[in-house]
C-alpha cells in the first residue's frame, strides 16, 4: 500500500500521452486533478491540445472546469473562437451546441465576463437565446441581474437575444424596477436598430431601382443617337 503519492500530476498533464492522461484523470480528484488540468493547459499552449481535449470531453468534467480551461487557453489569443473550436474538436457534434450554451450560461453567471470570450462562444455556435429553467432570453436577464457590463448585454442583443423573453423572466422573477428599466432600454434600442436596418434596406432597394432606371435611360439615349445618325446619313 502506498502511503505517499509522489506522482508529479502537473508533469503528467503536460507530457503524458493522451491515453495515460485519460486513465489518470479518471482516477484522481481535487488538487491532483487541478494539477493535471494545469499541466494540460500548459501543453495546449505549447501546441499539444490532446490532453485538454480529453479533459473537456470526459463526462466527469464539470461545466465550470471546462469553462476554466477554455478561459485559460484563450488568454492573449487574437482569435478566441479558433482556440475554442480546437479545444472542442472531439466534442460530439450532437451535443456541441448544448455544451456551448452551458458554457455561455456559466460565463454570464460569473463575475466580469470578458467581451471577446462571450463573442467567441457565440461565434462558435452558442445561442444568445439559450434557455435556463425554461425561460427564453435567460442570458440577457442573467447578464443584467449579475451586473455584467452593458457591453456584454449588448453583445447578446446583437447576437439575437430575445428581449421580450428577457422581460418575461424579469417579471416572473420579480426583478427590481432598475433591472426591468435596463432591459426595456435594450428593447427600445433593438427596435431602433431594426427600424434603422429596415430604412437602410429600403434606401438600398431604391438606389438599385434608380441605377436600373438610369441604365435604361442611358440605353434609350444611345438608341436615339444611333437612330438620328442613320437618318442624318441618308441622302435627301
Amino acid at each position: 500500500m502506498r502511503l505517499f503519492d509522489r506522482t508529479d500530476y502537473l508533469e503528467v498533464g503536460k507530457t503524458a500521452k493522451v491515453e495515460t492522461f485519460s486513465e489518470v484523470f479518471a482516477k484522481v480528484s481535487g488538487g491532483k486533478k487541478e494539477k493535471l488540468i494545469e499541466g494540460a493547459i500548459e501543453a495546449f499552449r505549447d501546441g499539444h491540445p490532446e490532453n485538454v481535449q480529453a479533459a473537456i470531453t470526459d463526462p466527469r468534467t464539470s461545466v465550470a472546469s471546462s469553462l476554466h480551461m477554455l478561459q485559460q487557453i484563450t488568454k492573449g489569443s487574437d482569435d478566441k473562437a479558433v482556440v475554442i473550436d480546437w479545444a472542442l474538436a472531439h466534442v460530439d457534434k450532437e451535443t456541441r451546441k448544448e455544451d456551448l450554451d452551458k458554457l455561455l450560461l456559466e460565463t454570464i453567471k460569473g463575475s466580469a465576463a470578458e467581451e471577446c470570450f462571450v463573442a467567441a462562444l457565440l461565434k462558435c455556435g452558442a445561442d444568445a437565446n439559450a434557455e435556463d429553467e425554461g425561460f427564453v432570453g435567460a442570458l440577457l436577464a442573467l447578464a443584467v441581474a449579475h451586473d455584467q457590463p452593458p457591453s456584454i448585454a449588448q453583445i447578446l442583443v446583437d447576437g439575437g437575444a430575445n428581449v421580450e423573453g428577457t422581460l418575461a423572466r424579469a417579471y416572473a422573477r420579480g426583478y427590481s424596477l432598475g433591472y426591468v428599466s435596463t432591459i426595456k432600454a435594450y428593447r427600445a434600442r433593438t427596435w431602433e436598430t431594426a427600424r434603422v436596418k429596415e430604412a437602410q434596406a429600403t434606401i438600398q432597394t431604391l438606389n438599385e431601382k434608380v441605377d436600373a432606371l438610369t441604365g435604361e435611360v442611358g440605353a434609350l439615349r444611345t438608341e436615339l443617337r444611333e437612330a438620328l445618325a442613320i437618318i442624318q446619313a441618308k441622302p435627301p
